[in-house]
């Protein structure tokens, strides 16, 4: 793999790299909120599920409006 890594010029290593950290990032995102959605359908508190999952007041909210339609 480092092999192939060096046959790639500079800018495109560095797009590959940008695009994979925009894919871990919103894959944490999207596992962070699935789990906020499960808590709150089990009536956890909306304070303490933004504090296990690091989602805003905001993102919660928009979760809490899913699960009650």
């Amino acid at each position: 793999m480092n092999k192939k890594r060096e046959n790639l010029p500079g800018h495109y290593e560095e797009e590959i790299l940008k695009l994979i950290e925009t894919v871990r990032y919103r894959a944490r995102q999207d596992t962070a909120m699935q789990i906020a959605e499960r808590m709150l359908d089990y009536g956890i508190d909306l304070q303490l599920v933004g504090t296990i999952t690091g989602l805003s007041r905001t993102e919660l909210l928009s979760a809490s409006e899913k699960t009650n339609h």
